[in-house]
C-alpha cells in the first residue's frame, strides 16, 4: 500500500479505512499485503489491527 497512506495513518481515520478495506480484498485474493514508508513509531502502531501483513520504512530499518 502506498506510503502516502501511510503519513496520514495516526491522524485520519479515512486513511486507516482505506488500509483495511485493501488489505481485506488482497487478503481474500491470497495476495500479501505490506505498506510502504513508514518513518515513526505512530505509524507503525497505527497499523495495528488493519489486516496487513507488515510494512517497510526507514523506521523499521534502512535499505540494504
Amino acid at each position: 500500500i502506498d506510503g502516502s497512506f501511510a503519513a496520514r495513518l495516526e491522524r485520519h481515520v479515512d486513511s486507516r479505512s482505506y488500509v483495511r478495506a485493501a488489505a481485506h480484498i488482497a487478503r481474500g485474493l491470497g495476495i500479501p499485503v505490506y505498506v510502504e514508508a513508514i518513518k515513526s513509531e505512530a505509524q507503525w502502531q497505527a497499523l495495528e489491527g488493519l489486516g496487513v501483513d507488515g510494512a517497510q520504512g526507514y523506521h523499521l530499518g534502512r535499505p540494504g
